[in-house]
């Protein structure tokens, strides 16, 4: 089993960062010790997600894991092509320099190793017709 860790994009973890330490200060200056405490909760929570999304390759699989909240397993050989992408959507990636996964019938999901390349070459080597769409 080989374990490749999601990249954290910096850009991405500021701007979440800030957005709920903006909010967490102005519920404090207001008073609002409910919405500081949910504040904190949220805060700890993305946290958390971005310390456990990981993606590894065991035999044929591959399993997506962020958090208690997403595990998914794809067969390799269901894997039809591999895009690379920008795409802000939510997804079990913690950076914007992502990988679109298609699969199966439609089935896509986006994801951002940390060793791209590493990543993408390793998937080859078990499903040697892999689609790679470079930008």
């Amino acid at each position: 089993m080989t374990r490749y860790n999601s990249k954290i994009g910096w850009g991405l973890a500021t701007i979440i960062a800030l957005v709920i330490i903006g909010t967490s200060i102005a519920l404090v200056l207001d008073g609002i010790w409910s919405g500081f405490i949910i504040s904190v909760l949220v805060f700890g929570f993305v946290a958390h997600m971005f310390a456990t999304t990981y993606y590894t390759v065991n035999g044929g699989d591959l399993n997506i894991r962020s958090g208690f909240i997403y595990n998914k397993t794809i067969a390799i050989h269901g894997i039809t092509e591999i895009a690379e992408s920008n795409n802000p959507l939510s997804a079990p990636a913690t950076s914007l320099d992502r990988l679109e996964i298609r699969f199966n019938k439609g089935g896509s999901v986006l994801i951002s190793p940390k060793e791209k390349d590493k990543f993408i070459a390793h998937l080859r080597t078990i499903n040697p017709s892999l689609n790679v769409i470079r930008k």
